[in-house]
């Protein structure tokens, strides 16, 4: 998913925002997580968090977002971003919501 875009027209619909993740073979995994708090922290200015997984996963995605690839290097679940030279995280995991503010 490109992130600008998806965010982008997110913040065009007067709608809350849920994002959904499916994590990798039934468990957690960072790559969604981090894509969910770069979306987050995207949909700052117009979308408010309301809950704590959203706040977590913009505070994770805040404190490594400056070397995605070399954090994602220490995860033991294989990553897509691993392969590519995107900055971008290609897909969500985890289940983070928002608010219009």
């Amino acid at each position: 998913m490109n992130l600008r875009r998806t965010a982008a027209h997110l913040r065009t619909q007067d709608a809350d925002v849920l994002i959904v993740c499916a994590g990798w073979k039934g468990n957690y995994n960072l790559e969604d997580a981090l894509y969910a708090g770069a979306l987050v922290e995207a949909l700052s200015e117009s979308h408010t968090p309301a809950c704590d997984s959203s706040l977590a996963m913009k505070t994770l995605y805040a404190a490594v977002k400056e070397d995605l690839k070399g954090f994602l290097a220490q995860a033991p679940m294989p990553s897509a971003c691993r392969t590519t030279e995107s900055k971008e995280i290609s897909t969500f995991v985890w289940s983070s919501t928002a608010t219009k503010s």
